[in-house]
């Protein structure tokens, strides 16, 4: 029998098994006198991210008026290389910082 890992970064998925079960999508087949059991499991990808509190400062638009954009979100997270990035809230934060 041969033992094989995933590659670097790749991990399965640690999630409780009710969770689990959701995101497992199982295919059968039959080839010639054999059942065959595959089971699509999507890996995870650890990426290391800058998380950045989104702070609205007022802008002066005339005498005494000032204005400022009300974010919808409270904080925006982008990746090392700038590529991927995303909003979340206080909520979304906390549900990264709860385990399963």
């Amino acid at each position: 029998m041969k033992v094989e890992s995933l590659p670097d970064g790749l991990d399965f998925p640690s999630f409780p098994s009710l969770e689990l079960s959701q995101l497992i999508t199982p295919i059968i087949l039959s080839e010639n006198t054999y059942l065959v059991y595959v089971l699509q499991i999507p890996l995870l990808q650890s990426t290391v991210c800058q998380l950045y509190k989104i702070q609205p400062f007022p802008i002066k638009q005339q005498d005494n008026v000032f204005v400022y954009i009300e974010a919808r979100k409270d904080f925006i997270f982008v990746d090392v290389m700038k590529h991927k990035y995303g909003k979340m809230n206080y909520q979304d934060i906390q549900a990264c910082l709860t385990p399963n």
